[in-house]
């Protein structure tokens, strides 16, 4: 349907479509798991976008496709480690959000702001966004990302602190997102993302059950594109009981990555392999994993992860 926009747009010259068909394509690829072609229909939809779009082309209801365009843009350029990118893209997201003034631009925006900040290690604004956005939801009615929001705010409270009763805020998230009708690619996310609240609040069977299940997914839908997190975090639960199941988990996780094109999700399971080879005493494996996870990332050089991960690497090469 979207290559049928794309052709129609190209036959007839219309902008219109070529926005609409390229924001649509974007969204597709990404879930994929092609985030380069990804983020070149999405750059290409928001160089097409012009003032005034969201009454010509939204006819002033949803989400605006501009926002829409950058705000998926911020979180393929955090898949592929372009974190300064992303946090750029997520932020124009919620500037063209709030001049556009529609309310559920504005959440769209904001909340893609949160999950960035998140990507990026910057858990406080993520928890401090995502609490805004539960408040400004519950005041305008918007189940699904008053849910979204909640999921969030939970799920940052614990990567955190592990506060455990902040898994009360995932679940309850959890219960408006079911609630709300909403259908879409996220399914996989969702579940691991929950998996993980679960895992950080102590129940590991509860977590590695959804993780079998979220695993599963793809082989049905080809949406690959969450693959590599749903294999790290296997991994990190597995550790505890059959370590070499679970360094082996790591490493597929980050051979997955690699796969798609995604270094930035291949940082996230290449330091947390690099971290317990170096404990097992295999620290030239741990450095040969660190330093190859390393050399795409070229942007987000002071973010959390990036900077955990070079001050590991020089451990390892003194």
């Amino acid at each position: 349907m979207c290559e049928e926009i794309l052709d129609i747009a190209r036959r007839y010259d219309s902008r219109v479509a070529a926005l609409r068909g390229n924001c649509s394509l974007g969204q597709h690829y990404f879930y994929l798991g092609d985030s380069e072609r990804a983020l070149q229909h999405l750059e290409a939809s928001i160089a097409l976008y012009e003032p005034g779009d969201y009454e010509l082309i939204t006819y002033g209801v949803g989400t605006d496709q501009g926002v829409t365009a950058m705000a998926v843009a911020s979180m393929v350029c955090c898949w592929l480690g372009r974190l300064d990118s992303a946090l750029q893209y997520a932020q124009s997201a919620e500037a063209l959000a709030r001049e556009v003034g529609s309310p559920i631009s504005i959440a769209t925006g904001r909340m893609f702001l949160c999950m960035c900040h998140a990507a990026r290690g910057d858990l406080p604004q993520a928890v401090d966004i995502a609490s805004e956005i539960v408040q400004e939801s519950r005041e305008l009615r918007f189940p699904f990302w008053l849910g979204f929001a909640q999921l969030h705010y939970g799920l940052n409270r614990l990567r955190m602190d592990r506060d455990a009763a902040a898994l009360d805020d995932v679940m309850a998230g959890i219960a408006l997102l079911g609630g709300s009708g909403a259908r879409g690619g996220g399914a996989v996310s969702g579940m691991t993302q929950v998996a993980e609240a679960y895992w950080l609040a102590g129940k590991t069977a509860e977590a590695s059950q959804l993780l079998a299940g979220a695993y599963a997914i793809p082989e049905q839908t080809g949406q690959y594109y969450f693959q590599p997190e749903v294999l790290r975090l296997q991994g990190l639960i597995a550790l505890d009981s059959d370590r070499a199941a679970g360094l082996g988990k790591l490493d597929e996780a980050v051979a997955f990555a690699k796969r798609l094109r995604a270094p930035g999700l291949g940082l996230r399971a290449a330091y947390q392999l690099a971290e317990q080879l170096d404990g097992d005493g295999r620290r030239d494996e741990a450095h040969a994993v660190l330093a190859a996870a390393l050399e795409p990332i070229s942007e987000g050089q002071t973010t959390v992860g990036v900077m955990a991960a070079r001050m590991l690497l020089n451990r390892l090469t003194a």
